[in-house]
């Protein structure tokens, strides 16, 4: 299967209805006048297999031994990128996915994840960042002795770097210059405007 661009990567997500416009607050509490709905990807499963299978051939050959990605969207990624794994590595390549603290954004590997992941070397998978701070979340719910050795994403929509994530690699198959901004009418044009938010998609909705 031959790589995919990365402009081949957004003419996908476009044509999934994925990328969209409006007046959306984000998990972050940000708003934005755009958003990328990863629900209009995850019920594609030949696109969540294309897609899945660029990250895996990222990380081929270096050593993961485990993959772990954020409840609710990103499961199905980390899923399919440690089959893959699996797959052309011809070894196991294991799946864990963390929780959130009930009544916080923090995460926490349950169901014996925590105890399984102890030592292992381990890709972080997420759907798309705007801030960093699920990737942050993610990494800081893993035991100490577990090693990072890099994250994998659909988008980056915020410029998030690896140094900013203190994590050794952040590789994204796309990236969107979608402005964000603190909420109220001085500084997001949506709230100045009077547009309403977006109900059905973001942090104001459904987490999408």
């Amino acid at each position: 299967m031959p790589r995919m661009t990365r402009d081949e990567v957004k003419e996908l997500l476009i044509s999934l209805g994925a990328v969209l416009t409006g007046h959306f607050e984000l998990q972050s509490g940000l708003h934005s006048l755009g958003y990328l709905a990863k629900s209009y990807v995850t019920p594609d499963p030949k696109a969540v297999e294309d897609l899945c299978y660029e990250i895996a051939l990222q990380y081929l050959g270096r050593g993961v031994e485990a993959v772990v990605s954020p409840v609710v969207g990103a499961v199905v990624l980390g899923y399919e990128i440690s089959r893959v794994l699996t797959r052309m590595e011809g070894r196991k390549v294991f799946n864990y996915y963390a929780e959130k603290v009930p009544g916080k954004q923090d995460l926490y590997f349950g169901r014996g994840y925590y105890e399984a992941l102890s030592g292992f070397k381990t890709l972080l998978v997420d759907d798309i960042v705007t801030t960093g701070g699920s990737l942050k979340r993610l990494k800081a719910a893993l035991p100490n002795n577990a090693t990072v050795i890099g994250a994998g994403l659909l988008a980056n929509r915020g410029d998030v770097t690896a140094e900013a994530v203190d994590i050794p690699e952040l590789y994204a198959l796309a990236t969107f210059e979608i402005p964000n901004y603190e909420p109220g009418p001085q500084a997001c044009p949506g709230c100045r405007e009077g547009i309403p938010l977006d109900l059905t998609f973001g942090h104001a909705g459904v987490t999408n």
